[in-house]
């Protein structure tokens, strides 16, 4: 379904809001495709009903939008359906659904948003909460660990009862000598078998195989390498790049937990019941709160990422739990050890040498002899490292999607221009000209701009090879990226001011302009004995919805991020009591109290 027939199912003047604000559809054909699903959903109306506000407050918890991680029309048409519902509702209640009162709030001070809604008014009116009063969350710093001390053994026993009379104390005592005589020949057994287990160890002694050491060189055999077979695959809750797999491993604990980054490259449908390699000896690690006990080979484009990623696939007939080995003799024969050292960094040094063939085929190259070393099981022929879908040859294959060294993710990524923003480039600038306003960018000489579709941007340099001109490349991509944005939404960025007493308050600058200011100033108070007074300069607005909230607005992230640390500055946050002036999201870990 397309996005104008979804638009057209909502009831008005829901669907006059949506129009109005024309906010984004989605930047990628996955997003679209949520973006039209989710206005679907809330043309229905059952997920703002008042019985189904705890579920969506478990969908908002981890979000700042509904869709991927920027602004889009599916949260305005959240935001116009929860209206009717979040406007009715008393402190009690939406103190309850902290997610959504966050939400809403972010959405409806959005100025595209309250532009469109004070047109439809009183339809979508601006609704005001009550934060002063929110009770307090208590935060509990971790206690320190302490080590504890081993209880002290008993030096020696107490002296005879009363009782026990002076012959019998006088008597020789013969069980106590026969308990000493006991004891040392006890410990002189101990002694000769600890020396004989040592002789064995020494000597290396016949006995079932052990894990390889990792005392010398890293090699390949020290990896466990493993044909794995996907039983279930589903999204990682809290990160949108992460899938989370169960992967039999022909092991008889059962499935393993597997997290692997693979979300924005290989769908989901690709994922289910696909056969893999994967390497087991790795230690576990804890990704989003989830713990992933192996991990998953891919392959990926010579040109990078964008190229193409795809699984390292065993060849048919492997079953699960089947060894993976590099050719070789002393590589084949060779055991792997039972889990690899992180700290000896082993797998980091053998990685580097995963490459696939031109025939397709995995292999490893010796860094040293430059030995081509394929990888296969016992019972199969070589693997095949991937199937004849992309279109270049030449790949290598690793655990992560590496990217070619010579390139700068961030800017070689194009850069969408709406259609009411007009981008004009010369030698050594960019001008950009939008609703809010224009703005220029600065050029570096190396800089070279294209324009391979007619509202799409790609930002290329002279020579990707020198480190300065990589940086820049993806310095200037992000610049431009901003003036784009701040030109067509602008930036908000919220201040909270947490303390007792701590307040703040909107008000005229006695000085008025003569500074350079706007007329206006903060007044807050922040624990000091004095009111301390911030002039609002004239490309910034601010507004105090509540006493202990700010919210600035500004069409260039860079001046909006220096005044707000201007702010900050005055009571930047402390760990003991966590009070101060947080910035954003911004969050600050507990200390345990100093006792003496």
């Amino acid at each position: 379904m397309s996005y104008e027939a979804s638009l057209a199912k909502l009831p008005s003047p829901l669907k006059e809001l949506v129009a109005n604000v024309q906010g984004d559809t989605g930047k990628t054909d996955a997003d679209k495709a949520e973006v039209v699903c989710f206005i679907d959903r809330v043309s229905e109306g059952n997920i703002t009903k008042a019985e189904n506000l705890q579920e969506l407050e478990t969908l908002l918890t981890p979000r700042t939008y509904v869709v991927s991680n920027y602004f889009t029309a599916a949260d305005v048409a959240l935001y116009g359906a929860l209206h009717p519902t979040v406007s009715q509702l008393q402190p009690p209640q939406y103190y309850a659904t902290p997610a959504i009162t966050r939400y809403f709030d972010h959405i409806q001070s959005k100025p595209a948003v309250l532009s469109a809604a004070q047109a439809l008014s009183p339809a979508f009116s601006f609704v005001k909460f009550d934060l002063e009063s929110t009770p307090k969350i208590e935060r509990k710093a971790e206690p320190p660990k302490r080590k504890e001390k081993a209880p002290k053994q008993v030096e020696q026993q107490t002296e005879e009862k009363d009782n026990v009379t002076k012959n019998e104390a006088a008597k020789p005592n013969n069980k106590d000598e026969k308990a000493q005589k006991d004891k040392k020949e006890k410990k002189e057994k101990s002694k000769d078998a600890a020396a004989a287990e040592g002789g064995k160890k020494k000597g290396g002694a016949a006995g079932p195989a052990k894990p390889a050491e990792d005392d010398g060189e890293p090699l390949p055999s020290m990896i466990d390498m493993r044909v794995g077979h996907i039983l279930d695959v589903k999204k990682h809750p809290d990160a949108d790049s992460l899938y989370i797999e169960q992967i039999d491993l022909g092991e008889e604990t059962g499935p393993r937990t597997v997290v692997s980054g693979l979300v924005n490259y290989i769908p989901i449908e690709e994922m289910r019941d696909k056969y893999l390699v994967a390497i087991c000896n790795l230690k576990p690690a804890n990704m989003r709160g989830v713990k992933s006990f192996a991990m998953v080979l891919a392959a990926t484009s010579k040109d990078g990422k964008e190229g193409g990623v795809e699984l390292i696939q065993p060849p048919p007939g492997a079953k699960p739990g089947d060894r993976v080995y590099f050719e070789g003799p002393q590589y084949e024969n060779a055991q792997p050890l039972s889990q690899l050292n992180p700290k000896k960094k082993i797998f980091e040094t053998i990685q580097p040498g995963f490459t696939t063939l031109e025939t397709r085929e995995a292999a490893w190259v010796n860094p040293v002899t430059k030995s081509v070393h394929r990888i296969r099981t016992k019972d199969a022929d070589i693997f095949m490292a991937l199937r004849a879908t992309l279109a270049s040859a030449a790949r290598q294959f690793s655990s992560t999607a590496r990217a070619c060294g010579h390139t700068s993710n961030i800017g070689k990524t194009p850069i969408p221009i709406p259609s009411n923003v007009t981008v004009t480039p010369s030698q050594a600038s960019l001008a950009v000209q939008g609703p809010l306003g224009s703005t220029s960018v600065r050029l570096e000489s190396y800089m070279r701009l294209s324009f391979p579709q007619p509202n799409v941007l790609t930002i290329a340099v002279e020579n990707a090879e020198e480190k300065k001109q990589r940086a820049m490349w993806g310095l200037t991509r992000t610049l431009i990226n901003n003036a784009v944005v701040g030109m067509t939404e602008g930036f908000t960025l919220p201040i909270y001011l947490v303390g007792v007493g701590y307040r703040a308050a909107l008000e005229e600058d006695p000085r008025g302009t003569m500074d350079g200011g706007s007329g206006q100033r903060l007044s807050m108070k922040l624990g000091h004995s004095h009111n301390v007074y911030v002039p609002i300069p004239p490309h910034i607005k601010a507004e105090v919805p509540s006493p202990t909230k700010i919210v600035l607005h500004c069409t260039d992230k860079h001046l909006l991020g220096l005044f707000a640390a201007r702010i900050r500055k005055w009571r930047p946050p402390e760990p003991y009591k966590g009070k101060g002036v947080f910035v954003g999201n911004e969050t600050i870990r507990l200390k345990a109290v100093k006792k003496k």
